[in-house]
């Protein structure tokens, strides 16, 4: 029986998250979108720069990770994920 609530929990948390993250993402978007424009950047160009933030964060987070342990080679604990 408990499994059954921790697995009810997690779905309800899980569909909360998405429900969230879709309402959001349109503000998230004007937020920078507005700033930018006034700067007279393209809308192309808003949306390059936030793609590119986002898929660049794990490759950042490794860099900081071996940079703070003044180490030119790769942590152990990210040692799976960049495999390859």
């Amino acid at each position: 029986m408990r499994s059954h609530l921790d697995m009810a929990l997690a779905l309800a948390v899980l569909t909360t998250g998405l429900i969230l993250l879709v309402f959001s993402a349109g503000g998230f978007i004007e937020g920078d979108a507005t700033p930018a424009s006034n700067l007279g950047l393209p809308p192309l160009s808003i949306g390059m720069l936030r793609t590119d933030s986002g898929t660049q964060a794990p490759e950042m987070r490794r860099t900081a990770i071996t940079a703070c342990r003044n180490s030119p080679s790769l942590p152990p604990e990210l040692a799976d994920e960049y495999s390859g």
